[in-house]
């Protein structure tokens, strides 16, 4: 059997370690407290940054749909310019070729 101040000695470190443990707890608890009480505070923060990118993000599917439409619709534009030009240019030359014949006869 050890003697009793060892024993007292040891009863001590184990009244200095149960107070540790308790304080450890009601730490983590307070921590715990000020966590959910953080997360209360900024929720409705969060929650309307959700909508709000939410919002964005459907206008902006919407604009880029209106936006190849508007990049479709010129491409036709540009497309039968070009069909015009080239039968413009085809009739000119023919035109031209015919006159050719016409004043070597």
């Amino acid at each position: 059997m050890p003697p009793p101040s060892k024993i007292e000695e040891m009863m001590l470190k184990m009244d200095e370690l149960s107070l540790q443990v308790h304080m450890l707890r009601s730490a983590m608890s307070d921590e715990d407290e000020m966590l959910g009480s953080v997360k209360k505070g900024i929720q409705p923060d969060l929650d309307a940054l959700n909508r709000a990118v939410r919002r964005y993000e459907r206008k902006e599917a919407l604009q880029s749909a209106q936006t190849d439409e508007r990049l479709a619709y010129l491409d036709r534009r540009v497309n039968d310019a070009l069909t015009l030009a080239a039968a413009a240019a085809s009739s000119a030359q023919e035109g031209r070729n015919g006159s050719l014949i016409f004043l070597s006869k």
